[in-house]
C-alpha cells in the first residue's frame, strides 16, 4: 500500500486542490465551531460534488461506504500522530498537521 499525507491549511474553513491516485479533486474542509469537529467535502474537477459533510474521526475511512467510481479508490482517513502529551480521542481544531494527519492511502 502507498501513504500519502493530504496537505492541510490553518484556517477554520478552506479549499485546496489534491491529487489523489493521479486525480485532481477540490477538496473542501471546514470546522464545525457549535459541535467542535472537521468536515470534508470533495469535488471532482469540474467542480461536481462527489462527498459532502463527511466528519473526520480517528482511524475511519471517509469513503468505505460509498461505492461511486468517481471518488478515489482508496482510503482516507486520519491518523493520530503521538505528538500530543496524551493520546488524542477527538481530532480538535488546531490537531491536524500536528497531532493528527489526514491520509490517503491505496
Amino acid at each position: 500500500m502507498t501513504a500519502q499525507i493530504i496537505p492541510w491549511q490553518s484556517f477554520a474553513d478552506f479549499t485546496q486542490t489534491i491529487r489523489l491516485s493521479g486525480v485532481v479533486y477540490s477538496m473542501r474542509a471546514r470546522w464545525n465551531t457549535v459541535r467542535e469537529f472537521w468536515t470534508l467535502d470533495l469535488y471532482d474537477n469540474n467542480g461536481t460534488a462527489l462527498l459532502l459533510g463527511q466528519k473526520l474521526v480517528f482511524n475511519t475511512d471517509i469513503l468505505a461506504r460509498y461505492e461511486d467510481t468517481r471518488l478515489p479508490p482508496g482510503q482516507i482517513f486520519c491518523i493520530d500522530t503521538g505528538n500530543a502529551a496524551q493520546q488524542l480521542s477527538t481530532i480538535g481544531r488546531n490537531d491536524i498537521g500536528t497531532n493528527a494527519l489526514l491520509v490517503y492511502e491505496v
